[in-house]
């Protein structure tokens, strides 16, 4: 059967669409369903390139951080696509996130969750502010060291977590759009009255590209109040270095022996 040149022409054009409205459905079904979608972040993912990031796999760093009279000299390693942490304190002692549950080898081992987990956010912060659970309010501009700062304060939906009543205020540079600072609390064996009578702060500077990917190699820690924003000297710094990307293999799959840890 012959087709005239307006058959073919409607029926290409129909075949296109379906392939557009089938490619616009797989789209949809690779993102997670809950992920939120915040204004205030948007700039900050593309900023940070986080489709850059989701593709890595791995990001391994050593982590050299002293913050009052917490230390840790580790080795970390954070999984871009996923909720993967592990931390290698030394060759016997080594803490797992695997999304589901947290193992440590020894059983007698001092990782704590918050040592497990706080370090690891701390690093991938710029990515995980869309997350589900997550909520967003603006806040007014704000200074920081002579500089001002768009502001936005991150929630949490009850239930999101361990720790749903912490809460971050976000500081996002003017003209890069990074995610330069957050002042927080944290509840993880405090009550939230206690916590929300010392909030610090951090500040991501020194900032080195890895593969494209934007990574803050020194943290520093501060004092911080809204009324009087960040203290005059830091209270503490931790140091990146040795910043590679990795597959992620079996990296975090709890081994025969590790021993859950409790939340």
């Amino acid at each position: 059967m012959k087709m005239n040149s307006l058959s073919v022409t409607f029926l290409l054009g129909t075949i296109l669409l379906i392939a557009s409205c089938s490619e616009t459905n797989n789209e949809t079904a690779q993102r997670a369903p809950d992920r939120q979608t915040h204004d205030f972040v948007n700039p900050i993912e593309k900023a940070h390139k986080m489709s850059k990031w989701n593709k890595k796999g791995v990001m391994k760093t050593n982590i050299d951080l002293k913050l009052g009279g917490t230390s840790l000299d580790a080795e970390l390693f954070v999984e871009t696509d996923g909720p993967g942490i592990l931390l290698e304190l030394s060759e016997d002692t080594v803490a797992i996130f695997t999304g589901d549950e947290m193992y440590a080898m020894p059983s007698d081992s001092a990782v704590s969750p918050f040592t497990l987990k706080t370090w690891a956010y701390f690093l991938e912060a710029p990515y995980k502010l869309n997350d589900p659970g997550t909520m967003m309010k603006k806040h007014d501009t704000a200074q920081m060291k002579g500089k001002t700062y768009d502001r936005a304060k991150l929630t949490f939906q009850s239930g999101t977590g361990d720790t749903p009543d912490d809460w971050y205020v976000l500081y996002r540079d003017q003209d890069s759009n990074q995610l330069k600072a957050m002042s927080y609390i944290v509840t993880a064996g405090r009550s939230v009255e206690e916590a929300n009578k010392n909030p610090h702060a951090i500040s991501y500077e020194s900032f080195q590209s890895i593969e494209g990917v934007p990574v803050a190699t020194t943290w520093k820690f501060w004092g911080w109040s809204e009324e009087k924003g960040f203290s005059e000297e830091p209270i503490g710094e931790a140091t990146l270095s040795n910043i590679e990307f990795l597959e992620a293999g079996t990296l975090f799959e709890a081994a025969e022996g590790a021993n859950k840890m409790k939340r």
